[in-house]
């Protein structure tokens, strides 16, 4: 008898079959929309244009936390750094419009991973867990672009396929195990939230397969810890230190609690709105088919890693102060790998197999409908007329500034500036954070004087994120509009600072 982990020819081409439905779909559910609406060489994505910039740095010599501002750990930057380092054949634009196709392809493959967790327990919830990444909004909205959770949900769901149930967890081989630290490691150094993760992994390998298995999970994620971090803190220890870790509780939180995270969590957040005085009803509706899903799915062993991450993750981001749609992204691998649980528990249900196996396809097709539906309903990005600022500037002096790093890499001009030995300035709203204000970047004065002091510092500025009522004061606004303009197109302005 062949062992029970060998698969045959049918099931090689059934889950052949499926990677290609899910990788395919996933890679589709990520580039189209974004096609329709800002393209590839878009800004808006500010987070994702500073975690680039920051690559961009690097690749030219520049050491995050010593020669200017990140907040986050340096996993994303060094993670990066090949793409951003095509800048000095392609320019920063194109660089960057690689990057964010890179992340569309891992994206897809996490959607792919999904489906590898969820194989042992069925081809359909396989498929059907793997669609359902494909197509949940928070997952396409991480995805799209150079964000911290891309590579964070990758290792995660890289770290449950290297831990999943082919063979009894006490039999896996040493190597896997410590792989599977190692990705939760270098997790953690993308973004602090990997903590949350790592430790939950832990202590499930402690129990399942005992403290030597778990010792050989601690030392994989040490080791990738030092070895992406120890440089960096070596470099600037109380600077990063400060940037990454003291920072981060100094950011304020949202006001007030609104129900539109749980629409964000649940997948309903392009609807939440348009859902009218049924908003509520929807979210609760959907927070119970959740909670019923997880409830299932402890009942499989390869899914119960997974429904306790999922409980893990759903306490943080209810928790945590501060709130950004895009956040609902982290649960998404665990969220669907328990849905797809959840479905073949379902199908092993009693009655008739046929009609089951309709049925859980029905709800499925019904729910990945949905999901898919909310694409059409959001916009990723402002497009920006990258050739006609490009040529604008490709005859000036000097340093080009901007309150969006965003520009400056589809103006071409931030490896220029880094040639020039322009200051790197590429989180203007994070020195708020390093500042520590007691009061709003609008009515700090501080911050208000570095704004002005960093765009004026530049023979040409454009400023496209800050604004009267979001971070800019009035008297700020006012004296940045007494700047000539220089070039303007569809709505963007080039300026001139006063000297």
């Amino acid at each position: 008898m062949a062992p029970a982990n060998t698969w045959t020819a049918r099931q090689s081409r059934s889950w052949f079959a499926v990677c290609v439905v899910v990788g395919t779909v996933a890679f589709l559910a990520r580039l189209i929309p974004v096609l329709r609406s800002g393209g590839l060489f878009s800004i808006s994505q500010y987070d994702a244009a500073v975690y680039f910039g920051a690559a961009v740095g690097l690749v030219h010599g520049e050491l995050p936390y010593r020669d200017y501002l990140l907040l986050h750990p340096p996993g994303s930057t060094l993670a990066l750094a090949p793409f951003a380092g095509l800048g000095y054949a392609v320019g920063d634009s194109a660089a960057w419009a690689t990057a964010r196709v890179a992340m569309m392809a891992l994206g897809a493959l996490t959607a792919v991973l999904v489906s590898r967790v969820l194989w042992p327990v069925g081809a359909l919830p396989a498929l059907l867990g793997g669609l359902f990444y494909a197509v949940y909004l928070p997952a396409v909205t991480i995805e799209i672009t150079t964000r911290l959770e891309p590579l964070a949900a990758a290792c995660l769901l890289g770290a449950l396929v290297l831990l999943g149930a082919d063979s009894p967890r006490t039999a896996l081989p040493p190597g896997r195990v410590a792989l599977a630290g190692a990705l939760l490691g270098f997790a953690t150094t993308v973004k602090i939230w990997g903590l949350v993760p790592l430790l939950v992994v832990a202590i499930y390998v402690a129990v399942a397969a005992g403290m030597r298995q778990a010792a050989r999970f601690a030392g994989g994620a040490a080791v990738a810890g030092v070895v992406v971090c120890l440089p960096f803190l070596l470099a600037a220890p109380a600077q990063m230190w400060r940037q990454v870790v003291s920072n981060q509780f100094g950011r304020s939180g949202s006001e007030g609690f609104r129900w539109g995270r749980f629409a964000d969590m649940s997948g309903l957040g392009a609807v939440y709105e348009p859902l009218g005085e049924y908003q509520t009803a929807g979210v609760i509706a959907a927070s119970v088919v959740i909670a019923i899903a997880a409830v299932l799915a402890s009942r499989v062993i390869q899914a119960r890693l997974s429904v306790v991450l999922l409980a893990a993750f759903a306490a943080l981001l209810t928790i945590t102060p501060t709130w950004f749609p895009h956040y609902a992204g982290v649960w998404a691998g665990v969220l669907a790998v328990t849905l797809g649980a959840a479905a073949s528990v379902l199908l092993r249900s009693a009655g008739h197999r046929r009609l089951r196996r309709l049925v859980v396809a029905g709800v499925g097709a019904v729910m990945l409908a949905g999901a898919a539906l909310q694409l059409t309903q959001v916009e990723f990005g402002e497009r920006f007329p990258s050739g006609r600022m490009t040529a604008a500037v490709a005859t000036v002096p000097g340093c080009i500034t901007a309150d969006d790093p965003g520009a400056l890499l589809q103006m071409n001009v931030l490896g220029r500036n880094l040639r020039r030995s322009c200051p790197l300035v590429l989180d203007l709203g994070g020195y708020s954070y390093d500042f520590r204000p007691q009061r709003t970047r609008s009515r700090d004065p501080r911050w208000q004087r570095f704004f002005l002091d960093h765009m004026a510092s530049g023979t040409i500025t454009m400023k496209t994120r800050y604004h009267t009522g979001f971070g800019l004061s009035r008297a700020s606004a006012r004296e940045f509009r007494r700047w000539p303009v220089f070039v303007e197109h569809e709505g963007f302005q080039l300026r001139q600072p006063r000297r």
